[in-house]
C-alpha cells in the first residue's frame, strides 16, 4: 500500500481504506484455502469465515465500489455541483453498471435456472467471468513477455558506436534548435524595430516607405513562421531520438548484466518460460479442440505418472498434500506479488491529482475479481477430498467452464503477444513515413536544396547544376518531414549506345533526421521511376569509399561494388569514390 500511495496523489482516506479492505479480503481467501490443505480450524469455523469473506466482497465489488466509484467521477464534472443532483446522478450510474452487470451473464451457459437472483451463485460467475479474462489475459501476456524480457537471445547487440552515433545526432539536433532559435530571436527583434514607435513622423515615412520596396516586414514575419515551424520539427525528432537513446543505453546496461552471475540465472528462467509458455498453448489448444477438462487435480496426476515411471512406492495422497500445499503457496505469492506490481506501473502511467482516486477504486475493483477468480482456477490445484468446503460456499457452478474460458483468453492473449513483440522487435520506424512527403523542385524552392546540399554534402555544386535541376521533372524532388525540407535526390537518365541508366547525382538528408525513412522515401522513389520506365537498365551513384553509412544503406537496396574512381573528388579526403550500381535488367 505504501509504494502505491507513497507520492501521496490518493489523499482520500476513505478511498485508501476501501483499496485496503479488499487486498485483505482477498488474500485472507488465500490464507483459508492454506487452512484446507493444512486442516487448521474447525471445518464448521472455515465454512463460516469463507461465506463470510466472500458475501463481504461481493458487496464491495458490487455495491461498494461502483457506488463510490460513481460518486468520485460525479465529483469531477464541473456541471453537476449540486449535492441532491450528484447524488441522484451518481445512483444512476451504478444502477447503469448493475443493468450492465447482469447482462454480462447472458450469453455465458454458467447459471442454473432453480438459483434466485440474490443467490451467490448469481454473483460469482458473473465475477468469475471478468476475473478468468484479466487472469488469463495477463498470464498469457507474462508467459510469452517473460522469455522475450529475460532471455539474452532476444537481445539486440548494440555497439559503443552506435551509441555514440545517436548521442551525435541527438546533440547536432539540440544546435540546430538552438540556432534556429536565436535566429528566430533576432527576426523577432528585427521585426519590433521594424514596427516600434517612431520619434518623428518622417522617421516613420521613411520605415514605410522602405518596408513597402524592399520587402523587409514581410520577409522577416514569413522568416520567423518558417523558423517556428522547423523548430517544432526538430524538437520532435529530439524527443524521439532522445527515447531512442535512453532505449539504447539501456540495452546496453541489460547485454552487460546478461553476463553477470544473476544474468545468467535470469537467462535460465527464460528458457524455462519459453519451454512453459509452448506446453501452455499446446495443452490450451488441446483443451479446446477436444472440451478436455482435467478430473484430477495436476498435482495428483503428476505424482501418479512419476511414481509409475520411476516404478517405486510411495504414499501419493500424503505426497500431494505437501506439494499442493507449496503449489499454492507460490501461486498465491506470485500472484499478489504479480498483480501489485502491475497496479503500481499502471498507476504511476496514468495517474494524476484528478484521476487518481478514481484509478484506484477501479483497481480495487479488478483485484477483488481476480482474487476470486484465482480460487475458482485454483480449486483444480488441489485435491479432491481438500476442495468440498470451497465447492460448498462457491455453490452450484460449472467449474469447468472457467478452465475452458481461460484456455480460450489464455490462448488469443498469448498468440497476440507474439506478434505485438515480434511487430515491436522489427519495426523499421512505421509510424514516421506517414509524416514524410516528397515534392517537387521549383524556381521557390531551389534556395533550400541549395542550403541542404552545403550542409549534407562535402563539395559544392555550380550555379548551372542547380539551373539543370530544374529541368528534371519527376528526377529531383525535396523531401518533406512535418512540412520541413530534410531532404533530397536529384538524378539524371544517361544513354550509352543501347542501354539506359539513372544517375544518382545527389541523395542525401539532414543528419538529425537520418533512420526515419527519409532516404528510404527519396531510393524507392527512383527507384520506382525505373521501374515504370521499363527500358531502364541499372541505376548508379558515386559514393565517397570512407562513407561506410551510405555504402550500407545501398547495400540493403541490392547495389553492389562495381568499380573504384581514384582522385573522383577534389578538396576532400580521401577523395575516392566508389561506384554503386544495381541491376534492373538480367
Amino acid at each position: 500500500m505504501r509504494e502505491l500511495f507513497k507520492y501521496s496523489e490518493v489523499q482520500n482516506m476513505i478511498v485508501q481504506l476501501v483499496f485496503s479492505i479488499t487486498f485483505t479480503l482477498s488474500c485472507t481467501m488465500f490464507e483459508l484455502i492454506i487452512f484446507e490443505i493444512l486442516g487448521w480450524l474447525d471445518s464448521t469455523s472455515r465454512y463460516f469465515h469463507w461465506q463470510f469473506n466472500l458475501y463481504f466482497i461481493l458487496f464491495m465489488m458490487v455495491v461498494l465500489l461502483p457506488l463510490y466509484s460513481a460518486i468520485q467521477v460525479v465529483n469531477t464534472i464541473k456541471l453537476v455541483q449540486r449535492r441532491p443532483i450528484a447524488k441522484l446522478f451518481a445512483g444512476v450510474i451504478w444502477l447503469v453498471f448493475i443493468v450492465l452487470f447482469w447482462k454480462l451473464g447472458d450469453p455465458f451457459p454458467i447459471l442454473s435456472a432453480k438459483h434466485g437472483i440474490f443467490s451467490i451463485e448469481q454473483l460469482i460467475s458473473r465475477v468469475g467471468v471478468i476475473g478468468v479474462t484479466v487472469m488469463a489475459v495477463l498470464s498469457g501476456f507474462g508467459a510469452v513477455n517473460a522469455p522475450y524480457t529475460y532471455m539474452t537471445y532476444f537481445l539486440r547487440n548494440v555497439e559503443s558506436s552506435d551509441i555514440i552515433g545517436l548521442e551525435r545526432r541527438l546533440q547536432q539536433t539540440l544546435d540546430m534548435i538552438l540556432s534556429k532559435k536565436r535566429r528566430m530571436a533576432q527576426a523577432e527583434k528585427s521585426a519590433r524595430y521594424q514596427g516600434g514607435p517612431s520619434s518623428s513622423l518622417q522617421q516613420s515615412s521613411m520605415k514605410k516607405m522602405w518596408s513597402m520596396f524592399s520587402g523587409m516586414g514581410s520577409e522577416a514575419s514569413e522568416n520567423i513562421g518558417s523558423l517556428s515551424k522547423e523548430v517544432l520539427g526538430l524538437e520532435e525528432v529530439s524527443k524521439q531520438l532522445f527515447l531512442d537513446y535512453v532505449d539504447m543505453l539501456s540495452l546496453k546496461e541489460r547485454i552487460i548484466y546478461s553476463k553477470t552471475l544473476i544474468g545468467k540465472y535470469f537467462d535460465i528462467v527464460g528458457h524455462f518460460f519459453s519451454i512453459y509458455c509452448i506446453y501452455k498453448i499446446f495443452i490450451s489448444s488441446v483443451n479446446i479442440i477436444f472440451d478436455r477438462v482435467g478430473k484430477v487435480d495436476p498435482v495428483t496426476r503428476g505424482l501418479s505418472i512419476t511414481v509409475n515411471w520411476l516404478g517405486i512406492q510411495v504414499d501419493i495422497e500424503f505426497w500431494s498434500q505437501h506439494v499442493s500445499f507449496i503449489l499454492v503457496g507460490i501461486i498465491v505469492i506470485t500472484s499478489i506479488r504479480g498483480l501489485l506490481v502491475t497496479f503500481t506501473k499502471f498507476f504511476y502511467a496514468i495517474a494524476s491529482s484528478k484521476s487518481s482516486n478514481i484509478i484506484v477504486l477501479c483497481l480495487a475493483e479488478i483485484m477483488g475479481m481476480y482474487f476470486v477468480s484465482s480460487v475458482l482456477l485454483m480449486r483444480m490445484n488441489m485435491p479432491e477430498e481438500y476442495r468440498s468446503i470451497i465447492t460448498k460456499v462457491l455453490g452450484d457452478l460449472e467449474f469447468s467452464f472457467y478452465h475452458r474460458w481461460f484456455d480460450v483468453i489464455f490462448l488469443v492473449s498469448a498468440l497476440s503477444s507474439i506478434g505485438i513483440l515480434d511487430c515491436a522487435a522489427n519495426r523499421t520506424m512505421p509510424t514516421n513515413s506517414s509524416r514524410i512527403e516528397l515534392g517537387g523542385v521549383t524556381g521557390h524552392n531551389i534556395k533550400q536544396l541549395k542550403k541542404l546540399n552545403a550542409v549534407v554534402f562535402p563539395i559544392s555544386y555550380t550555379e548551372k547544376f542547380y539551373k539543370d535541376v530544374l529541368d528534371l521533372g519527376e528526377l529531383a524532388k525535396l523531401a518533406y518531414y512535418n512540412d520541413i525540407v530534410v531532404g533530397g535526390v536529384c538524378c539524371r537518365i544517361e544513354t550509352e549506345g543501347t542501354q539506359r541508366r539513372i544517375y544518382i547525382m545527389t541523395l542525401g538528408c539532414l543528419a538529425p533526421y537520418r533512420r526515419l525513412g527519409v532516404g528510404t522515401e527519396l531510393l524507392d522513389h527512383v527507384l520506382r521511376i525505373a521501374k515504370d520506365d521499363g527500358n531502364i537498365d541499372n541505376v548508379y551513384l558515386h559514393v565517397q569509399v570512407s562513407n561506410t553509412e551510405a555504402l550500407e544503406f545501398y547495400k540493403k537496396f541490392g547495389f553492389k561494388i562495381v568499380d573504384t574512381k581514384e582522385h573522383y573528388y577534389k578538396r576532400i579526403d580521401p577523395p575516392h569514390a566508389h561506384v554503386l550500381q544495381k541491376n534492373l535488367k538480367e
